[in-house]
Order: structure tokens, then C-alpha cells, then sequence
């Protein structure tokens, strides 16, 4: 029992014991006095005076950091607890050895939006960046973003190509909506250029950019009409106003005067088929095949303008180039876009013609005049009921409509862009209307770290009905404007009346069948593959077929079809082009040197088949199809093969992006010329100089950049019929029913690609940050022009084709660009402006070539590319009402030796003026286009303004009639209906091109119902027009693209204007 009790008395004690000495180490104190020293060195002082270690790793703890340690009689715990504060650890003390670890830091999640600051749209692939960690995300396509921010880490940045950057500071969980700016001076903005993309602030050659908003929304049907913006040196004009109908681009002026003016036309890479491919005669109402591409489906347009720029592309780059890129799908969330709209269009103006009894008094005056007695007597005169207004019974007001549905998205392995479009739109005249059917497919995926493939599909049907126009007397708009207004549409029996001069032009427009059907189907894909991270090596492939299948059916119920007893035609072109390009590109970067070597091949082959099938004499007018024709007119068919293959390469240095020079240099080789000519070079130098960044520049607060660039090089033209070098024959001379052959064409093995030397200089500054103007001179020669060579009688050829002339383009081109005001209310100024001067150097001989169109245009040398040319009229003769006529050659008669100049179409300068405004989510922009200078030749008044059997406009009523009037309208006869300056008139205008009006609604709200954006719109097109021109539309021409005969007014088509209303929905 004692022993117990002594073990359990041995056991209390040992415990008293050790707590005591517990006790008495807790409370050991110290004092440490450290002034402004980095942990490390803290550390080591404590360890001195406490014997405690510190244990911690140097990734984890900044021990750098410094701090003051000043603490009286603490305990050890104290002294650290004090010194964890200062410099934000954790620590834990394991017997003398003291743990210090990083705190864990608190991470906020932030989730938002980032929009436009303008219009308030989502932006996708935004870079949301935590700087000094180098991480972060991007936005989706809704603009949408989530990101983790460490606290001690907090700001993150936001920046976007074009826009300026952003920084937020993350304080807490939290939902946040950014609003990007855009930067005027878009220092990073990549543009798309030949055989890749380049910093648009680094460009060496002269390129316009065109971003999606510029065309989206505004019931444009075709890409072309698109391009009618804010675009330095590029005149866009549409020859008429029917559905679909071709516009003519002009690049810095026309290049050529017996080849094409066609800019080459680049779709994501490869050159596609663009012209007017049609066998039937529509005078100027001509169609295009870059109609079928959907304006919905692009990204953005680049105009390649001097020779730096377009000289990749060779022999087919006289005339310009321009890029398009389609829209395709980016990493992030996926999304849907609805975007449609409907709306009414009408013409932009009528002529004002005489009602039936004007008419009818004046043909009483006509039949007085000569000897005859009156035609109509006075009780027919006041008895008449009938008085059609045939203007009105053609015009209407026509709805359009469009429908375009897209999808896209992917991740960083795939990515897929989606997108239909349907597109209806009637004409302003009856009987015209265009419909399209669209469906693009792109497709990007990265089989590896290595290896990229790049793929695209399009396919596109449309149904254009279509209807003659200009130079025409079957076309509604004629006929109507000519027919008199004393005859009914409708006989009482209800046919159609055909008793006036002239068709019915309502028969014409609900009777006659004029279908043209394409079926387009484009696709290409391009492989790209990185050898290391300097070289790469990529290859496109594209195909493009165009099917154009076209019917006419005039029933012989109509005035034409009667001539012939029904007259049908049916016509087909099946087009197809095939083309592949394959290039290496190297890049070399050292310190402030980049060298860029690319070098490649392409080869390309196209091929046409075309029919034409006519009859006639049909069994009545359910009976349309050939079949049914009881008379066989005519059978053709024709093929064409064609091939080309070219070699091109570009060398490219850039010193610290201060100096910038670019070699270009392209071989290419063609079956369209002769074979001692076969292969054309076509070199181009450029360089660049950032004047800014020299040390001398003295940034101040009016210049806030200043570069300066220039360039020479030559391009070539190949758009002349094939085989012109060949010697040619011809089937169909027939001899006693066998078949036979003639010769058709003498062989020039000499003949060679038109070609055109550009040298281009240019400079771009920046004011107070805010705007930025460009402007540039160029000056295109262009030689070896193509024309008819005579020849002598004896060798059976009237001619051959040669190189034989010479002309030149020369101008100046501006645009500014300004962002006036920013904040909740902004607002956006652009100007364009160009002046464009052509001239003709050298022509066969120095022979003129006269009478050309309805205008007798001529060309000579000295003079510009097609101007008007005939008789100059003095006024009206007061005493005897015929037109007085400069007699230039001083004999005293008016013969051909008194044919003058009379004017010319070409604009002294055109350009466009842009404004948007934005307050909150509201936004309005417009555009007007201007051109000043040019004339018209107005022929529609040589037979509405000179007494002939058609109906006249209200200006006859201040003829000439009796001895003494003054007036500027002659009496009636042939002779005051000569081509003369009395038809020639001012041709400038301006015009509202554009106007949009759009709101965005609250996106809180519309989260609710798991909607990312909507938009609405009110857009507007030609709504007005100020000019002095006396016809339906200053902005027509009446033989399509044809360069030699511009400025021509003869019936056309005035263009529509008008109103739709869309909504823009993306969930």
C-alpha cells in the first residue's frame, strides 16, 4: 500500500514539474528594435536573441521585402504574431523551429460582359488579361467572360484590336459590364492583305479596310453596292436600279479601254468568278455573279489600290484587288444570331410627262404646222376620257425582305461558323424581282500543334426575273415613259390594249418570261503547317463552279412575241474555276531587326461551256418550252479551256518599326498570249518611314504620329477574250450541203499583257489623338493597251489585235477620320475625298475613235477615256425655232468639221461624309455620297423633249411657237434632234446613301429570358438626292461597265430608294 502511494505521489510531482517549467518558458519576454529591414535580416535577429529557427521557402515568402520590428518584452509568439501582420503570413511553432507559410489568398470571381461603347453589341475574343500573373481569358461570342482574381493580384486588363485598353480593380465577387472604346489610332489593327495579314499601321502599299458595320443592315442585295462607303480612290456607281442589276467598281480610275476594268475579287484566299456571264441582250441592266455571295456572310473587305499592295496578284491586278474575308467561328461559348428584316422601296424619281389633252394639242400643232389638219377635234379633246398615267401603272412601291440565321462557335481545338440567308426583293418596275437561297459553312481545325487545316463552303440558288431596260422599246419603263397617255391599259374586254405606237409595257411586264437561275457552289481549303516557329508552309485550294441557266418567253399575245408568233430562247453557261497556291513564309527576329521571306507557286485552270437554243412560231401562250416551237431558229454551243501558273515572292525588312522596306515580285504565265510573250514579271518596291519615332519628331499635342510611305511597281491586265494570239477558224460556211471552214482570226504570236507602272507616295498623321488623316498621290501608266490593228485588204483580215496605246490615271486621295466626342455621348466624323484624272497618250496612228453609244463618245489622244463629242448648241433661234449650232469650222454650214467636245463623265472629285452619334444605347449614323464635275449625256430627252409620236415631258410646253418666243425647247424636227450640247447636263449630286437608327435594349432584362442582345433598327437608302440633273437618277448608266460609254442617261432604271425595319436577336 505504501509503495502504491509513493509511485502516485512520484507522478504528481513529475507532472508539477514539467508544467511548471512550461510556465516559466511562456513567459520568457524579449525586446528587439529593428528599423526598416527585409524580413530576411529580421529573421536572422530574432533568431540571435530567442535561439528560435525560422523555417520557410524562398518560392512561397518574399523575404526581400522590408518592414520595422519594435516590440517590448514580448514572448516569442508575440514577436511573430506582430511580424506576421507586417508582412502577411501564417506561422506555427513546432519546439524551437518556427513555420512560416504564405497566407491563403482570397480569390474573387468575376463575371461580365464587354460591349461596344457605341452601339452597345457583345464583343467576342476580348483579352481579359491579370498582368502581372500573365493570365487570364477571352470573351465568348456574347461577349460574355469569367475569370478568378486573386486578391493580392487584382487588377485585370481588358484589351480588344481597335479599341483601348481597360482596367478594372477587383475588390470582391462580383458582375461588372465593360464598355470598350474605340482607339482612332488602332496602332495593332490587322488587315487582311495578299497571301496573309499585316498590322494596318505598318503597310508599306495603299489599302482601304472596311469593317462589318459599314455594310451591315441596309438592304444591300449585293456586295458591290456595299462597298459605296467612306473608301478613298474606289468609285462604286450602279448602272440601274432593277434587282441584282451589276454595279461598276473603279479602282483609281479605268486601267484599260478594249480590256476589262474588273478589280480581282479574293474570297478567303482564292480568286472566284465574278462578271456578267448572260447570253441574252439586256443593254445596261447586266447581272454579276458576285450577286450570289451573301453581304451577311463577310467579316471584312480590304481594297488593295497601289502596285505595293496588289502586285502578288500580277497580271490580273491593273485594276485593283479586293479581299473579302468570311466570317468564322472563335473559341468560347457557342450562340445563335437571328437577323432580319422587311421593308418598302420606291423609285427616286418620275419624269413629268403631258396628260392626254396636252398630248393631244400638241400633236393638233405638229400636224398644223406642216400642212395637215388637226388630228383631234376639239369635241375629242374635251370628250376624251381616257388618260393613262403609263408611269404609275409600271412603278410601285416593292416590299424586300431578309431573313439571316448564323451559328457559331467552338473551342481551341475547333471552331465552326454557320450561316443562311434568305433574300427576296421585288422590283420597283413590275415584272422584276430577285430572290437568293445561301448557306455557308466554315469549318477550322487544329489536327495538331503542327499541322492547321482551314475549310469553307458556300452555296448560293437565286431566281432573277428580270426585265429590259435602257435601249430598248420592249422594256416597261420605256415603253411607258414613250407610250401616249390616251390609251388604256385594257381593252373593255379585258386584254391587253396594243393599238399606241409602242408595246404595251404592262402587257410586257405580266406577259413575257425573262428567268435567269444561278446555282453557285464555292468551296476551298487551306492547309497550314509550322516546320518550326519561324517557317511556315500553307496551301489553298479552291473550287468555284457558276451555273447560269436563263429563259425568255415572249407569247405572241405581246407586241414582240406577235412578230414572230411566240419567241422562245433558252441559254446556259456552266463555269467552273479550279485554283491552288502553295507558299512558304519565314520570319527572322533579332533584337530591333525583322526579316519576312515568303516565296510560292500557283496554278489555276478555268473552264466555260455555254448553249443557246431560239424558235419560235408557237402553238399559243401555255406553251413556252422549245419543244413546243414549231420553227428552229438557232443551235450554238461553245467550250473554253484556259490555264495559267505563276511564281511570286516577298521580301520584307523592318527595322524597330521606324523603317519598313517591301520587295514584291511575281512571274506569271497565260494561254490567253501569244507564245513569244507567254510570261509576264511584275515587280513592286514600297517603304515606309515612322517619322515619329525618330528622336527629332517632338511628340506635341497636335501631332501625335507622323509616317510617311511610298512605292513604284507594275501590275498587268488580263481580262481580253482567249486565244486573241491565235489564228483562228470558224464551222457554219457550208458549200452544197457539205460542212465548211473559213478563217476568222491572223495570229499575233507577239501580243502581251496590258500593263500598268504605278508609283504612289503618301502621308498619315495623327491630331491631338483623336484624328487621323491619310492622303496619297498616285500616278498609273498604262501601256501595251489592246486595240484593232487594220490591216491591208489583201491578207482577208480587216484587223489585228495589238498592243498598240498608252494612257494614265493621276490623283490625290484623303480621308480623315475623328472621334469628336466620347462618354455617354459620342460621336464619330469620316470624310473621304478623291480626284482622279484620265487621259489618253497614245492611240493608233493618233487616229480618234468617234461615235461610240447614244452620246457619240469619242477618244483621242490628250483627251480622257470617252467623252462627249458633237455639235455645240447655241440656243434656240428666236426667229424661226430651230437650234442655232456653233459653227466651229467658220464656213458658214453645219457639217461633221464643227464636231466639239462637249463635256465628259468623269467627276473633277467624289468622295463620301460620314457622322455617328451614340447616346447610351441609342445610335444614329449616316453617310452621304457626292460627286461633283462629271456630266450626262441625257438621251432619254432626244425623244421626250423633241415633238416625235411618243408622249413628250412638260418642258415642250415652253416651246418654240411662233417668232420672237424665247425659250430654250426648238419646234419640232429632225434637225434639233441632233446629238449636241443641248442633251449634255450637270451630273453632280449629293445624296443620303445611308441612315440607320439603332437601339439596343437592356440586357438585365433580357437575361431573364436567356437572350445575350437585342437590337432594333429603322435603316434608310437613297431616301434624298440633291442635284440639277433633269432626269429620274444622276447615279445610272445605260450600257452597264462599258468604259468607253460612261455618263449615258437612255431610259434607265432609276434606283430605289428605301425604309426597312429589322431586329438583330443572339441568344
Amino acid at each position: 500500500m505504501l509503495r502504491k502511494f509513493g509511485i502516485f505521489v512520484f507522478f504528481v510531482l513529475h507532472f508539477v514539474l514539467i508544467g511548471y517549467n512550461l510556465w516559466a518558458q511562456e513567459k520568457t519576454t524579449y525586446s528587439i528594435n529593428i528599423q526598416n529591414q527585409s524580413l530576411r535580416f529580421i529573421l536572422k535577429e530574432i533568431t540571435q536573441v530567442t535561439n528560435y529557427k525560422f523555417a520557410y521557402s524562398d518560392s512561397e515568402i518574399n523575404v526581400d521585402l522590408t518592414s520595422s520590428l519594435v516590440c517590448d518584452k514580448f514572448t516569442i509568439e508575440g514577436i511573430v504574431e506582430l511580424l506576421s501582420k507586417n508582412f502577411k503570413f501564417s506561422f506555427e511553432i513546432v519546439g524551437t523551429t518556427i513555420v512560416i507559410k504564405p497566407l491563403p489568398i482570397r480569390e474573387f470571381m468575376v463575371k461580365g460582359v464587354v460591349v461596344d461603347f457605341k452601339d452597345r453589341q457583345p464583343l467576342q475574343g476580348v483579352n481579359i488579361l491579370i498582368p502581372e500573373l500573365k493570365k487570364g481569358t477571352v470573351t465568348d461570342s456574347s461577349g460574355n467572360f469569367t475569370l478568378v482574381v486573386p486578391e493580392n493580384q487584382n487588377q485585370i486588363q481588358f484589351s480588344y484590336i481597335g479599341y483601348k485598353q481597360q482596367y478594372f480593380s477587383v475588390l470582391s465577387d462580383t458582375v461588372i459590364r465593360i464598355k470598350l472604346k474605340e482607339s482612332i489610332n488602332a496602332l495593332e489593327e490587322i488587315v487582311v492583305v495578299a497571301f496573309g495579314n499585316e498590322n494596318k499601321d505598318l503597310l508599306t502599299g495603299s489599302v482601304s479596310a472596311l469593317s462589318p458595320h459599314s455594310f451591315s443592315q441596309l438592304n444591300q442585295e449585293s456586295l458591290n453596292s456595299s462597298l459605296q462607303s467612306n473608301l478613298s480612290g474606289v468609285f462604286i456607281q450602279n448602272n440601274s436600279g432593277t434587282p441584282a442589276a451589276s454595279v461598276k467598281v473603279n479602282i483609281r480610275g479605268i486601267s484599260s479601254i478594249s480590256a476589262g476594268n474588273t478589280p480581282l475579287y479574293i474570297i478567303d484566299g482564292i480568286p472566284v468568278i465574278v462578271g456578267n456571264y448572260s447570253q441574252l441582250d439586256f443593254s445596261g441592266q447586266t447581272i454579276d455573279a458576285i450577286t450570289d455571295l451573301s453581304i451577311n456572310d463577310v467579316e471584312s473587305i480590304s481594297i488593295l489600290k497601289d502596285a505595293a499592295a496588289s502586285s502578288l496578284y500580277g497580271a490580273r491586278a491593273s485594276n485593283g484587288v479586293i479581299l473579302i474575308n468570311t466570317k468564322r467561328g472563335k473559341s468560347g461559348e457557342s450562340y445563335i444570331q437571328l437577323d432580319s428584316y422587311s421593308g418598302l422601296q420606291e423609285t427616286t424619281g418620275m419624269l413629268d410627262m403631258l396628260n392626254a389633252k396636252q398630248w393631244m394639242t400638241l400633236v393638233n400643232e405638229e400636224a398644223i404646222a406642216t400642212g395637215k389638219p388637226a388630228v383631234y377635234s376639239q369635241e375629242q379633246l374635251d370628250t376624251n376620257k381616257i388618260d393613262t398615267d403609263w408611269q404609275r401603272k409600271v412603278f410601285r412601291i416593292a416590299p424586300t425582305y431578309s431573313l439571316y440565321l448564323s451559328l457559331g462557335g467552338g473551342n481551341e481545338k475547333a471552331k465552326y461558323y454557320i450561316g443562311a440567308n434568305i433574300l427576296n426583293q421585288e422590283g420597283i418596275v413590275i415584272g422584276s424581282d430577285y430572290s437568293r437561297y445561301s448557306f455557308r459553312l466554315n469549318f477550322d481545325y487544329k489536327i495538331n500543334d503542327r499541322f492547321n487545316l482551314e475549310s469553307g463552303y458556300n452555296f448560293s440558288y437565286s431566281i432573277n426575273n428580270r426585265i429590259e431596260g435602257d435601249q430598248s422599246i420592249n422594256g416597261p419603263l420605256p415603253n411607258a415613259i414613250s407610250m401616249p397617255p390616251i390609251y388604256p391599259v385594257y381593252n373593255s374586254n379585258g386584254r391587253f390594249n396594243n393599238d399606241g405606237p409602242y408595246a404595251n409595257p404592262v402587257s410586257i411586264a405580266e406577259e413575257e418570261k425573262n428567268l435567269a437561275l444561278t446555282y453557285r457552289n464555292m468551296f476551298y481549303t487551306t492547309l497550314s503547317y509550322r516546320l518550326s516557329n519561324k517557317l511556315f508552309l500553307k496551301s489553298q485550294t479552291g473550287i468555284d463552279y457558276y451555273n447560269l441557266g436563263e429563259q425568255t418567253f415572249a407569247p405572241k399575245g405581246t407586241r414582240q412575241g406577235a412578230k414572230y408568233n411566240g419567241l422562245g430562247i433558252e441559254a446556259t453557261n456552266k463555269t467552273s474555276y479550279i485554283y491552288n497556291s502553295s507558299y512558304i513564309d519565314y520570319e527572322f527576329i533579332k533584337t530591333n531587326h525583322k526579316l519576312s521571306l515568303l516565296a510560292g507557286i500557283s496554278l489555276d485552270r478555268y473552264n466555260r461551256h455555254g448553249t443557246y437554243l431560239r424558235a419560235q412560231n408557237f402553238p399559243g401562250n401555255s406553251f413556252e418550252y422549245l419543244q413546243d416551237a414549231a420553227t428552229p431558229i438557232a443551235a450554238y454551243s461553245s467550250e473554253l479551256d484556259a490555264a495559267s501558273n505563276s511564281f511570286f515572292t516577298r521580301t520584307k525588312y523592318n527595322y524597330d518599326d521606324k523603317y519598313i522596306f517591301t520587295f514584291n515580285l511575281r512571274a506569271d504565265g497565260s494561254s490567253k498570249f501569244g507564245e513569244n510573250n507567254r510570261f509576264g514579271y511584275f515587280p513592286s518596291v514600297s517603304a515606309l518611314w515612322y517619322l515619329s519615332k525618330e528622336p527629332f519628331f517632338k511628340l506635341t499635342r497636335t501631332f501625335s504620329k507622323f509616317k510617311v510611305l511610298a512605292s513604284y511597281g507594275i501590275t498587268g491586265n488580263d481580262q481580253i477574250n482567249d486565244f486573241r494570239s491565235l489564228n483562228l477558224f470558224r464551222a457554219g460556211d457550208n458549200y452544197n450541203g457539205e460542212a465548211g471552214i473559213s478563217p476568222m482570226q491572223i495570229s499575233n504570236p507577239n501580243l502581251k499583257w496590258e500593263s500598268t507602272a504605278q508609283f504612289n507616295a503618301g502621308i498619315n498623321f495623327e491630331l491631338f489623338n483623336r484624328i487621323i488623316v491619310n492622303a496619297e498621290y498616285y500616278i498609273k501608266n498604262t501601256k501595251d493597251l489592246l486595240f484593232e490593228k487594220p490591216l491591208p485588204t489583201s491578207t482577208g483580215f480587216e484587223y489585228v489585235i495589238s498592243n498598240i496605246g498608252r494612257l494614265q490615271n493621276q490623283g490625290f486621295e484623303a480621308e480623315v477620320s475623328a472621334n469628336i466626342l466620347e462618354g455617354v455621348f459620342g460621336w464619330n466624323f469620316s470624310l473621304s475625298l478623291t480626284a482622279n484624272k484620265n487621259k489618253v497618250l497614245e492611240l493608233y496612228q493618233n487616229q480618234p475613235i468617234r461615235n461610240i453609244g447614244r452620246a457619240s463618245s469619242s477618244i483621242e489622244e490628250g483627251e480622257p477615256v470617252s467623252f462627249f463629242y458633237r455639235f455645240k448648241s447655241l440656243g434656240v433661234n428666236l426667229a424661226d425655232g430651230m437650234l442655232i449650232y456653233e459653227d466651229v469650222y467658220k464656213d458658214d454650214k453645219i457639217t461633221d468639221l464643227d464636231k466639239t467636245k462637249l463635256g465628259n463623265p468623269y467627276p473633277l472629285f467624289f468622295g463620301g461624309l460620314g457622322n455617328t452619334f451614340t447616346y447610351k444605347s441609342l445610335s444614329v449614323s449616316f453617310l452621304f455620297f457626292f460627286s461633283y464635275g462629271n456630266d450626262i449625256f441625257n438621251a432619254t430627252r432626244m425623244y421626250t423633249e423633241t415633238l416625235s409620236t411618243g408622249n413628250q415631258t412638260s418642258d415642250v410646253l415652253r416651246r418654240w411657237q411662233q417668232p420672237g418666243d424665247i425659250t430654250d425647247i426648238p419646234k419640232a424636227s429632225t434637225y434639233n434632234k441632233r446629238v449636241s450640247s443641248r442633251f449634255v447636263e450637270d451630273g453632280s449630286f449629293v445624296r443620303l446613301k445611308s441612315l440607320k437608327i439603332s437601339y439596343n435594349l437592356n440586357e438585365s432584362w433580357l437575361q431573364k429570358y436567356r437572350i445575350k442582345s437585342v437590337q432594333i433598327y429603322l435603316a434608310g437608302k437613297n431616301l434624298v438626292t440633291w442635284t440639277k440633273y433633269s432626269g429620274m437618277d444622276p447615279e445610272v448608266n445605260y450600257n452597264g461597265s462599258n468604259p468607253v460609254v460612261l455618263g449615258t442617261d437612255f431610259f434607265t432604271n432609276p434606283q430605289p430608294k428605301s425604309l426597312i425595319l429589322g431586329a438583330c436577336v443572339k441568344f
